[in-house]
């Protein structure tokens, strides 16, 4: 069953997605928020912006009826931040920031290295809340990247430590795929 309500929740977010793209091109070509063409561009004439909003606004509007329907399959972990699942926290509050950083971009242009720090930034509170890869699947065995972990600090119940390659990995991941989706 929780397999369905998952992949009903993705073609969800996809359909809606879908439908908002159309109301934020037509928003965008009206307000004349469009790209400026550039030498290494393959359109040809100015591209509506803003399209992340209607990927951030599905994910938001998927979670809050999956969470309404079937509050379970929402439970990651059994600790919460705020009354919500400490990882859905997490997931929830860097995609919000991403979704921003996308609309400031959009408007304003920021430069490769602001991009870069703020997608970092995204990346730093998932991995935060405890995401993380611990280990990698290969033709070889498993690779585990959780090995050497060290405790900063605790706070209440809650104790946080750096796992050096999997933190990584973890960032080198989130960061690369919001530039595969931003590409």
């Amino acid at each position: 069953m929780i397999n369905i309500i998952y992949l009903l929740s993705a073609l969800s977010a996809l359909v809606i997605s879908f439908f908002l793209t159309g109301f934020i091109r037509s928003f965008a070509i009206k307000k004349k928020i469009l790209s400026k063409l550039r030498q290494r561009d393959m359109h040809t004439k100015p591209v509506p912006r803003l399209g992340g909003i209607a990927i951030g606004t599905s994910l938001v509007i998927v979670l809050f009826v999956v969470g309404v329907l079937y509050p379970d399959v929402l439970r990651f972990i059994s600790e919460d931040r705020l009354g919500i699942d400490r990882y859905l926290l997490g997931i929830i509050l860097g995609s919000i920031l991403i979704t921003l950083v996308g609309i400031r971009d959009d408007l304003h242009d920021l430069t490769p290295g602001k991009q870069f720090f703020w997608q970092f930034v995204a990346a730093g509170i998932i991995i935060a809340s405890g995401i993380g890869i611990d280990f990698i699947r290969s033709p070889w065995g498993l690779i585990y990247l959780n090995q050497w972990t060290w405790q900063l600090f605790s706070i209440g119940s809650y104790t946080y430590s750096i796992t050096l390659w999997s933190d990584l990995f973890t960032i080198v991941w989130l960061i690369a795929m919001m530039n595969v989706i931003n590409w």
